[in-house]
């Protein structure tokens, strides 16, 4: 039986949007998601896959075992989200840089400077962009914010296209 979540994504950003996908056709998925990421236990992937098991053990508490695999200890992003379309794996957080691999309309989030403002790039992706990115993913697919992507020279933070070296 396949349980459908209402998890709000907590913001999307233009510099990074990590996405969770949940596999289809498991045979284990019902009793265990295995989550696979790339960087340290202690990292945001972690936080993020962590907060994830949280809210799933309060709407159906003992339902589920949730194993995390961190520090690429299943493959790298493009790895992962080959064995989410295998069905060997349940869930990644993968970023939109390899998403975009698999859905081109994904890398509109690589864009820089594209929003002023951190709400007005969470007001963008909750809405009809938001939605429309999620079609090309799994049906379970959401979107959340680990923070924006720096741009930096040796000499100074590049926080405008102005301040881009020549």
């Amino acid at each position: 039986m396949k349980i459908k979540l209402n998890l709000r994504p907590q913001a999307v950003m233009a510099g990074l949007a990590l996405v969770f996908c949940m596999s289809q056709g498991s045979a284990m998925a019902a009793e265990q998601i295995r989550i696979g990421y790339v960087t340290p236990a202690g990292g945001p992937h972690a936080s993020a896959a962590k907060g994830f098991e949280e809210e799933l053990n309060k709407l159906a508490p003992g339902r589920f075992k949730v194993s995390h695999f961190p520090a690429g200890s299943l493959g790298n992003e493009r790895e992962l989200a080959e064995a989410l379309q295998l069905g060997s794996l349940e869930m990644a957080v993968i970023g939109s840089s390899v998403l975009g691999n698999f859905v081109p309309e994904m890398m509109v989030t690589e864009l820089p400077f594209l929003f002023d403002t951190k709400e007005q790039a969470r007001s963008t992706f909750d809405g009809k962009v938001g939605q429309h990115l999620l079609k090309g993913l799994a049906s379970d697919g959401q979107f959340f914010d680990v923070g924006v992507r720096n741009r930096r020279s040796c000499h100074v933070d590049i926080i405008v296209p102005k301040r881009l070296p020549a």
